[in-house]
């Protein structure tokens, strides 16, 4: 129902035992409501867009710190798998030169029974 219709279209009750300085009145009031009407609607509208925006931003500002969380979760999972990986290249290392040292001796053995079985000298290193 728009705002604008008179007063006796809206209301139901008839203002005709009334004197025509009382129905000026009535119709002066009536304006006046409409008006404070108006800009309280105005302003329930400009809160509610308020309302939305400050709504929006600390929506997008959860969806930031989430990501920074996730990106420091991610950071120490690489500096973790960083660590992880120096551990086992240490062990690969140490296995290597285990190897290296055991083929050694092994050749070395090897060396010594084979002079053994030639009676031939052999200079073990």
């Amino acid at each position: 129902m728009p705002l604008w219709q008179p007063l006796h279209q809206i209301v139901n009750f008839n203002l005709s035992g009334c004197s025509r300085s009382h129905k000026v009145v009535v119709e002066i009031e009536y304006m006046e409501l409409q008006k404070k009407f108006r800009i309280m609607e105005g302003d329930r509208k400009a809160y509610n867009e308020k309302a939305q925006a400050t709504i929006r931003q600390q929506r997008c500002s959860i969806k930031i710190v989430g990501i920074i969380c996730l990106l420091i979760l991610n950071r120490q999972q690489i500096e973790k798998v960083k660590k992880d990986n120096e551990a086992l290249q240490e062990q690969l290392d140490l296995a290597t030169r285990t190897v290296a040292s055991l083929e050694s001796v092994q050749i070395a053995q090897q060396l010594a029974r084979l002079a053994d079985q030639k009676s031939v000298p052999v200079l073990v290193c």
